[in-house]
């Protein structure tokens, strides 16, 4: 049922703005999540896809939406065992990822940290766990080597968050 609802509501924002919209993108992530969640990873594929695209179009490849919607397919390759494609989508997404916690992580509300860590560290761990599953070659010493200074990058990006926390909550008259 609730594929029905979000082909009705993908129907609704496409005749209502086009099928470029950010609602559209929105409503395909979410379709491929269900497709996902029921193992129809082709469908999944198909849906994460034009999220994907419809991201791409209308913002670029560092917006948000745009990001998940790679992680997602990642996923779906890794279940449909492609990991060259896997490790592709991934080593697209985890820069943007570090380089979004450069930039922007520091004036998020501590909330906003918690909230956003929770689902960057998922992609991490997923990163790390499909990198090191690589044959024992070459490529493996590779993606060692970047799951280590991804670690060491997400390590002292939140260690420096608590500290600056830390200080105000000792800084204050409370």
């Amino acid at each position: 049922q609730a594929d029905k609802l979000l082909e009705d509501a993908e129907k609704f924002w496409t005749s209502k703005l086009s099928s470029e919209n950010r609602h559209v993108a929105y409503i395909n992530l979410l379709r491929g999540n269900v497709a996902y969640a029921k193992n129809k990873y082709d469908e999944a594929e198909n849906k994460y896809t034009k999220a994907k695209n419809n991201y791409l179009s209308i913002f670029s490849d560092i917006h948000p939406g745009y990001i998940k919607a790679v992680g997602k397919l990642a996923r779906v390759y890794y279940m449909k065992k492609q990991p060259d494609k896997t490790l592709d989508a991934m080593n697209e997404i985890i820069p943007k990822y570090l380089e979004y916690t450069r930039t922007n992580f520091p004036s998020l509300s501590f909330r906003q940290k918690s909230n956003y860590w929770k689902d960057l560290k998922d992609e991490f761990e997923f990163y790390a766990f499909v990198a090191l599953q690589q044959p024992a070659k070459g490529s493996n010493l590779k993606y060692t080597g970047k799951v280590y200074n991804n670690i060491l990058a997400t390590k002292a990006l939140l260690l420096s968050s608590s500290i600056k926390l830390l200080d105000k909550i000792q800084h204050s008259n409370d």
